[in-house]
């Protein structure tokens, strides 16, 4: 990240005391509300942590558990057998920002890509991530997001 892909926030941080999170650091990077696309993908770029971007908010996700990433794989498995059977697509897993339109990115668990749709960021896709642990499935139909972008 440089200063010029990155807005820097014009407030004052609070001094640092020992034991408290740098706060200086954090002034460094575009107040939340205020993140672009660009500076979203440029920390995208940067970090290894999973983050999406919500009209201007940077969301930090947590780290999956063992039990989600099996049960990511179980449905990975399933949609790509799937999907190589019909031969209409392809199956990819995270991490992979998706984006959804203009100041929307997601980083779902598992994205879809449509052969007859070529486009950048998952335009013609549909994305899923395993939200657990009442185990429910949040699917995007990204295709349709994409439309309305334009």
């Amino acid at each position: 990240m440089t200063a010029s892909t990155l807005t820097m926030s014009p407030r004052r941080p609070p001094r640092s005391q020992r034991g408290d999170p740098p706060w200086e650091i954090a002034c460094l990077f575009p107040n939340q509300g205020e993140w672009t696309d660009a500076e979203y993908l440029a920390l995208q770029a940067k970090t290894s942590l999973m983050v999406e971007l919500s009209d201007g908010y940077i969301e930090v996700l947590p780290m999956p558990s063992p039990y989600h990433q099996r049960v990511v794989k179980f449905l990975f498995r399933l949609l790509e057998t799937f999907v190589l059977g019909l031969g209409s697509g392809e199956v990819l897993f995270a991490p992979l920002p998706i984006r959804l339109r203009p100041g929307k990115f997601r980083d779902p668990d598992i994205v879809y890509l449509a052969y007859r749709v070529a486009g950048e960021h998952g335009r013609g896709a549909a994305a899923a991530s395993v939200l657990l642990p009442g185990f429910r499935v949040d699917v995007d139909a990204v295709f349709a997001a994409g439309e309305k972008a334009g």
